[in-house]
């Protein structure tokens, strides 16, 4: 994943409550995903372990993340882990096929946290955070940061 798509995710999870965090979770897969499908197209296969290894981490933190007191769970688990058997299959054959089985799961479930997200108006999940501006200042070739305001993290004396 470049380095600017790690950091919009960075701002968007700094920012988020907890049905945003997932959301931010599932295209995070997706954005792997596709570097997947880029280092396969051009024969890189360790980028392309890399790439799904790292798609396999979030669906596994989905994974712990569930609570079985809910009947979702109960219904999400065994897709999140047909998607894991998928990504395993796409490594074993080094092929896209698999992982794209997967990424149709995903995206039917993606469909759905997001409209639950939508719906979603609980606070951020990180209250004391700074204030931060993407893309108001840039540089020849990169995207820069700028934090406003007094600084909000820490203890106060």
């Amino acid at each position: 994943m470049k380095l600017e798509k790690k950091k919009e995710y960075k701002e968007r999870i700094i920012a988020a409550n907890r049905s945003e965090l997932i959301v931010i979770m599932y295209e995070m897969i997706f954005s792997y995903m596709e570097d997947f499908y880029e280092s396969i197209d051009a024969n890189e296969w360790i980028d392309a372990k890399e790439a799904i290894a790292y798609a396999e981490a979030i669906i596994r933190r989905l994974i712990e993340d569930l609570n079985f007191n809910y009947d979702i769970a109960k219904e999400l688990y065994p897709l999140y882990e047909f998607t894991l058997r998928r990504f395993a299959m796409a490594r074993v054959k080094k092929s896209k096929e698999p992982v794209k089985e997967a990424e149709t799961v995903l995206r039917n479930l993606y469909k759905g946290m997001l409209e639950m997200s939508s719906k979603d108006e609980s606070p951020a999940l990180m209250q004391n955070r700074e204030d931060m501006y993407v893309g108001l200042t840039y540089g020849k070739n990169s995207l820069n940061e700028i934090a406003n305001g007094v600084n909000k993290r820490g203890f106060y004396a």
